[in-house]
């Protein structure tokens, strides 16, 4: 147990006080309608005792997108820009607390509840802040750690080249939570060292009103040495109904330039 307790520590060590440009990006077409969706964030670690801190702080959230929907994205990302999130990491860099967990939600929730607009749209503001509200205070903190659990590369460091493993991909909103696909994945050895992995599933889902066929596929590209996650692309298209859908997620980290 020890071993392997110490091998799992092995696998991530990030640059120490450097700090990295986190940007995410959302595309999505559904209907014929395009709607993007951009977080742009700023993350250093600093060493904490056996384990790590993860600071990140918000800078920009950008959409082009129409309604309610978008309004609550801008402000919820509005409310963070200036409040560093701290994330306690242990050695596998698995987050273990969050500083100011409560402040933080509630001064998001905070945002949400006080956009304005008319009767319909101030009811369906208070009602999605007040749902968030009432999350458990466990679950609010587990959102908050998910911010960095993407960049953990984990196990997936020490993968072989040349290797194929099962894989499951959680297919994209619209189609249901918790949906997921099996597929494959393999592994290619990059010229500068970095590990790049690609992941393919497809087959039929459940849908709103209609069952879909879904294509997923991942990109990752990790890098061995610190046990991150330094891009990530995810695709899915599906039609639903006999609608195409498709949905793009890239996530890059890189050194602040």
């Amino acid at each position: 147990m020890l071993e392997a307790l110490a091998l799992a520590a092995a696998t991530f060590n990030p640059p120490i006080g450097v700090p990295l440009a986190y940007v995410s990006r959302e595309d999505r077409v559904i209907g014929g309608r395009a709607l993007h969706f951009e977080s742009r964030r700023r993350i250093t670690f600093t060493r904490e005792h056996d384990g790590f801190l993860a600071t990140i702080r918000f800078e920009h959230a950008a959409n082009d997108a129409d309604g309610d929907v978008a309004a609550m994205f801008q402000a919820a990302m509005a409310s963070l820009v200036d409040r560093p999130i701290v994330l306690h990491l242990d050695a596998a860099g698995t987050v273990t607390a969050v500083d100011d967990a409560d402040a933080t939600w509630r001064a998001l929730c905070d945002a949400i509840a006080g956009l304005p607009g008319n009767d319909s749209q101030r009811a369906h503001a208070a009602r999605f802040a007040a749902a968030l509200r009432n999350l458990p205070a466990a679950q609010r903190a587990a959102m908050l750690g998910s911010l960095v659990a993407p960049l953990v590369a984990g196990d997936d460091a020490m993968l072989a080249p040349g290797s194929t493993q099962p894989i499951s991909i959680r297919a994209r909103p619209p189609l249901p939570r918790g949906t997921t696909l099996a597929g494959k994945q393999t592994v290619t050895r990059a010229a500068d060292g970095r590990l790049a992995l690609h992941a393919s599933a497809h087959g039929d889902a459940p849908a709103p009103g209609a069952a879909a066929r879904v294509a997923a596929d991942r990109d990752r590209v990790i890098d061995p040495a610190t046990g991150l996650v330094m891009a990530t692309h995810d695709h899915m298209a599906a039609t639903i109904g006999g609608d195409p859908v498709t949905a793009d997620t890239r996530v890059t980290l890189a050194p602040v330039s």
